[in-house]
């Protein structure tokens, strides 16, 4: 995974972007910088101190200075301390300014770089909508705002995650957070996301344990700093969220940014199969409940501008053209209403003086505009990555899997397989031994095989499937179980006539049928099984024939020797390429002879969990975020897996259809 560096560097979209940055790191001198920040660095440089913020503000100077913590102090301490010490060698008093801008370009290039790395079919892009990004230029290294530094972290942390490192996901949240508390704003989604998938390899205490003492490590010790509890803690920025409100008396006050953004943690945790993309969707419309609904800074734009950058990849022309809209417009409107900048040796700055009153009087009118084109690239988020996403549907909907045929061993096994796949808790499973309608001891049932359909309460089935279907409870006499979990993704029904009628398996969403003949131990079992079970076939969406194929190297495990019928032969073609040209494994594709509306693939060969794990990031990528691939198999029962998975891919597909 990544990207060739020297592709890169010789963009000539790179080097135009990298060579306007320095430039403008080199001559612009950003008031906010001029004015708060590097005066901040320049009195601890003349006055060393453990705690800076504490020996500034005693002082008597600017408590908004420098609103962030030790993190950031740190990070932008060498450069602009080389800076210093260059003015003081060459007798300048710019060159400690422009270290302090080099800390953001370095930012900016991490970034960069770290989505290249992970998402190197998004190239064009990136450089286009990151790299070039007027709005980011704009707040970067005019305005001169520090944002793009946590969401430098912030990135490190969210790309570790979707490689389910948890350990450095939480660090780097740690640092992020510590650099800007406002960073805290994504930690809600991030920990129901994890919580969520805890049951799949995710270890939610871990990543709590690192956050925690990562922490308390970064930034514990100054909260006892006066100074820093000033300048940091009680930053005027905080009470931003609180200022759009809704008074009901003198004394009610219903504080509209804080209202919406519960709103949205609450329909995030609603979801529970939520998908890495979904996550990201969450993250922006997250941030963007908090810049829409303030008086944003400049540098909040920053926050987005990456995820941004990835959600446009998948858009038309029209999101392009409302992106420099948006982009032209808040440029235009912040040149005259934020802090301004000059430019060296030539004492130019964006002050439009003879167009001031001008200005003035539009100026609420470019704000509503910005509003509203945000608003809609928001609103193209929500539709696209949260509605539109493939996964979305597991949340609403569970999979409803159906294993009919001879349910024994084999058919156990793959349930069980199943099950810790997805994670036990997120998987219910009907017992076929609930629906018995006769004690195991009981005389009549040595009259009756379990392929008998006297011996099941199929109508009692058929009602409970419909119960669970809807969210509702059931009773269950023999997991003692009463009622349903809505945090279930699958529901399997093993029994024999699982397909038994038409109004069952019209219910169910993937369609199983195992013809195992080694499970009929006696004449009863097989005179019933032909009579019975077998006719359910036709009912099914793939059937699995195990006598069939002629046996090959039986003591290997990894060796599968199947014979599957599968209804849609058009589905299959890429499973077919996929098992012979990667897999390498024997494939006979052929009209099946036994039903006219099935094909049939005769497979044999060695089938590893390696194989597995390919074929998977080959015809489904998305899958593997909501499997435990510790339980991935080899053999027949990895085979059965990926069909099984190839089955659930293909449902939620259509169900994102409807």
């Amino acid at each position: 995974m990544g990207i060739d560096i020297k592709e890169i560097i010789f963009d000539k979209r790179f080097i135009y972007g990298l060579a306007a940055k320095f430039l403008l790191v080199a001559i612009v001198v950003p008031d906010i910088q001029k004015d708060l920040f590097i005066p901040f660095y320049s009195f601890f440089f003349d006055n060393p101190s453990l705690d800076p913020w504490t020996n500034f503000y005693i002082e008597g100077n600017n408590p908004e200075s420098f609103p962030y913590g030790p993190i950031m102090f740190l990070y932008q301490l060498p450069l602009t301390f080389l800076g210093h010490y260059l003015d003081i060698l060459l007798n300048e008093n710019f060159l400690n300014a422009v270290g302090f801008k080099l800390g953001i370009l370095f930012a900016d290039l991490l970034i960069l770089f770290t989505l290249l790395r992970e998402y190197p079919d998004k190239k064009n892009t990136l450089l286009v909508f990151f790299w070039l990004s007027p709005i980011l230029i704009y707040i970067n290294y005019w305005h001169g705002q520090l944002d793009i530094i946590p969401v430098a972290f912030l990135t490190l942390s969210l790309i570790y995650l979707r490689n389910k490192n948890l350990s450095k996901t939480a660090f780097y949240l740690a640092i992020s957070i510590a650099i800007k508390h406002s960073m805290a704003i994504i930690l809600p989604f991030l920990l129901i996301y994890i919580w969520f998938k805890r049951y799949i390899g995710f270890d939610f205490n871990k990543f709590i344990f690192v956050l925690i003492l990562s922490l308390f490590m970064l930034e514990f010790a100054l909260f006892f700093s006066e100074g820093f509890e000033k300048m940091v803690l009680m930053s005027p920025e905080i009470l931003r969220i609180f200022w759009l409100k809704i008074s009901l008396t003198q004394s009610v006050e219903i504080f509209f940014t804080p209202v919406l953004f519960l709103i949205l943690l609450y329909n995030f945790w609603r979801i529970k199969s939520i998908d890495y993309e979904l996550l990201l969707a969450y993250v922006i419309l997250s941030f963007s409940v908090i810049i829409l609904f303030t008086a944003p800074s400049p540098g909040w734009f920053a926050w987005i501008s990456p995820i941004l950058a990835i959600h446009l990849h998948y858009r038309k022309a029209g999101s392009y053209i409302i992106f420099y809209l948006l982009s032209f417009v808040f440029i235009f409107y912040h040149l005259n209403v934020s802090q301004s900048a000059q430019i060296s040796f030539m004492n130019i700055s964006n002050n439009f003086i003879f167009l001031e009153d001008l200005i003035s009087a539009i100026d609420p009118f470019l704000y509503s505009i910005i509003f509203v084109l945000f608003a809609i690239l928001i609103f193209q988020i929500y539709r696209d990555g949260v509605r539109g996403n493939e996964f979305y549907i597991l949340g609403k909907s569970p999979i409803k899997l159906a294993i009919s045929g001879t349910t024994c061993d084999f058919s156990n096994k793959f349930t069980f397989f199943v099950q810790r796949l997805f994670g036990s808790q997120q998987v219910f499973k009907l017992n076929q031994n609930d629906y018995l309608n006769f004690n195991v001891k009981s005389p009549i049932k040595d009259k009756l095989s379990n392929f008998d359909p006297r011996s099941f309460a199929i109508t009692k089935m058929l009602a409970d499937i419909r119960r669970l279907v809807n969210n509702e409870s059931i009773a269950l006499k023999k997991n003692m179980k009463d009622s349903f979990n809505s945090n279930y993704q699958v529901i399997i029904n093993e029994n024999p006539f699982a397909l038994y009628s038409e109004k069952l398996s019209s219910i169910m969403d993937i369609k199983f049928f195992i013809d195992n003949h080694k499970c009929l131990s006696t004449n009863k079992e097989l005179f019933d099984y032909e009579k019975f079970i077998k006719p359910q076939r036709i009912n099914a969406d793939i059937i699995t024939i195990f006598d069939k194929a002629p046996l090959i190297e039986k003591n290997k495990s990894d060796y599968v020797n199947l014979t599957f019928l599968i209804r849609d032969e058009l589905l299959y073609i890429d499973i077919n390429r996929t098992l012979v040209g990667v897999c390498g494994l024997s494939v006979e594709f052929n009209k099946s002879s036994e039903l006219s509306s099935f094909y049939s693939l005769i497979i044999q060969g060695e089938f590893t969990v390696s194989d597995l794990q390919l074929a998977l990031n080959i015809l489904m990528p998305k899958i593997r975020e909501f499997i435990d691939e510790d339980f991935l198999h080899g053999g027949n029962f990895g085979l059965l897996q990926l069909f099984f998975l190839y089955e659930v891919y293909q449902t939620i597909k259509e169900k994102k259809k409807l």
